[in-house]
């Protein structure tokens, strides 16, 4: 049984806007001891200071409490595909009971005037996770943002700004660890007829831990241009990095029999990104839609991965010291192309929407080599590990006067490479790899209806065929689900 409640009211007082909201839900799981009990509270304060002209202060606020269980491996893939391996409450279970705590303060200031649009955001969010595996963790992060934008002239905008983030970090499994970065960027945005360009850059550095970091320069670049009625040609291309995070340079962890190994000599991933696209936007009588079709690619040096290896301590550590840790795994290339398509309209009384869409990839390693990078994989092909090549969603949804029905679904084929690992360490993962189709379809259903103008009732059904599906390994997902909502709306 899953149940919940959501509310929420909106309000204004002459210059002051309010918001309020409440949330509470209680999931009792379909897997063993993986259940969720969760309140919320939040409300988004915003006034209007007529003393000075354009001048906009506000403050949002959320408070979050949880508990519950986190499943991560199960039993069997038979009878115990829905209880998780060594048990609840027992020594070497690999499930995991928590209580967290979530607080997010958000003041903000906008001034106005008239040339210049100026901004000033500010976080602070705090998080505390308690749990029976005594790998809890608390956190404070502080974080600022000052942005300028001004319109130029008729063609051009520019936009400039600095952040501020502080963090700081510590838990039963590390020290207190620290991370302050800064960065500062800028970007021009310009239409000139049927032209849009954009043009922006970025640099970024601090401290992580200790280390102060070298400066990362980025650069970003987008250009849209209309080459017919409704037809629009975009690319874009970006730069970007990831710093490897606290858990995977500092902690060391333990699920079941399976060791989680830090590594404090992790290098920065670097990469960038491009896009060639084509919009067409298409209008038939009472009908209007548009098809989207692009190409895109990804490239990665020093890309990390969770890789099993002898990371251990053989006569300490359990299974002989093999185990899991990030690591470098050399350069890497996603590419592809998506397909969208989007459309409404209607026939008589009975209104119809359609959207659809289809993404195919090529996961590769560029520097592949068979002998070292498919040692320790399940697949002996150049493919990154846990990747879908295909996806595919739809969802449609017909109307008629206070009726509407919906179907929507999703496929992609199954994933071809994971840590071989999994497959001899875990039981049922290899026979079950081995048996599943090679593709699965994954269909939802809906009805609403209006009872009375603020009275709205709907009925869903998830995983209308009950299929069997996994997205990783050892982590069946659930069954056929039935769920009804009312909702009111009041003024």
């Amino acid at each position: 049984m899953t149940s919940g409640a959501h509310f929420a009211h909106r309000q204004k007082f002459k210059n002051l806007s309010v918001v309020l909201g409440a949330h509470v839900y209680e999931d009792e799981g379909y897997r063993q001891g993986e259940t969720e009990k969760r309140i919320r509270a939040n409300t988004n304060l915003r006034y209007s200071i007529e003393k000075i002209k354009g001048l906009t202060v506000g403050l949002a606020a959320n408070v979050q409490q949880s508990k519950g269980g986190t499943f991560l491996i199960w039993k069997d893939d038979t009878t115990g595909a829905y209880l998780p391996l060594g048990g609840v409450g027992l020594p070497g279970s690999t499930l995991s009971e928590y209580t967290s705590e979530r607080i997010t303060i958000d003041p903000y200031v906008i001034y106005n005037p008239g040339e210049w649009i100026c901004k000033i955001k500010m976080r602070y969010f705090y998080t505390k996770n308690i749990n029976n595996t005594n790998q809890g963790a608390k956190s404070n992060l502080y974080y600022i943002e000052y942005l300028a934008q001004r319109k130029l002239n008729e063609q051009i905008n520019i936009s400039l700004g600095s952040t501020f983030n502080n963090t700081d970090v510590s838990g039963d499994l590390y020290k207190k660890q620290k991370v302050v970065k800064m960065l500062h960027y800028v970007q021009s945005d310009g239409t000139f007829g049927k032209l849009n360009i954009s043009l922006g850059g970025r640099i970024e550095y601090g401290i992580i831990s200790g280390s102060p970091f070298d400066p990362q320069y980025l650069f970003r670049t987008g250009v849209s241009y209309q080459v017919w009625n409704g037809g629009f040609i975009r690319s874009s291309y970006g730069q970007g990095f990831r710093f490897p995070s606290i858990a995977e340079k500092f902690i060391r962890t333990q699920v079941g029999s399976i060791v989680i190994y830090p590594n404090d000599s992790l290098e920065i991933e670097r990469g960038w990104s491009a896009e060639l696209g084509l919009k067409q936007v298409i209008q038939l009588k009472s009908w209007r839609g548009l098809a989207d079709v692009s190409y895109f690619i990804t490239e990665f040096s020093d890309m990390m991965e969770f890789t099993f290896g002898p990371w251990g301590k053989p006569g300490v550590d359990p299974l002989f010291g093999l185990g899991f840790k990030s690591v470098n795994i050399g350069n890497a290339r996603i590419s592809g192309f998506e397909i969208n398509l989007a459309g409404e309209g209607k026939i008589g009384s009975v209104s119809q929407t359609i959207l659809a869409g289809y993404t195919w990839i090529d996961p590769i390693q560029t520097d592949f080599l068979a002998s070292r990078d498919t040692a320790r994989n399940s697949s002996k092909e150049n493919i990154l590990k846990y990747r879908f090549r295909n996806l595919f969603k739809f969802d449609c949804e017909t109307s008629y006067k206070k009726l509407s029905i919906g179907i929507s679904g999703r496929y992609y084929t199954n994933i071809e490479n994971i840590d071989a690992a999994f497959e001899g360490s875990i039981p049922g993962v290899k026979s079950y790899r081995a048996a599943q189709p090679k593709d699965n379809w994954i269909f939802d259903a809906r009805i609403g209806w209006q009872i009375i103008k603020i009275l709205r009732c709907n009925f869903i059904v998830k995983n209308v065929f009950n299929e069997e599906f996994m997205t990783r390994p050892a982590d069946l997902q659930a069954p056929r689900t039935y769920s009804i909502s009312l909702n009111m709306k009041i003024g």
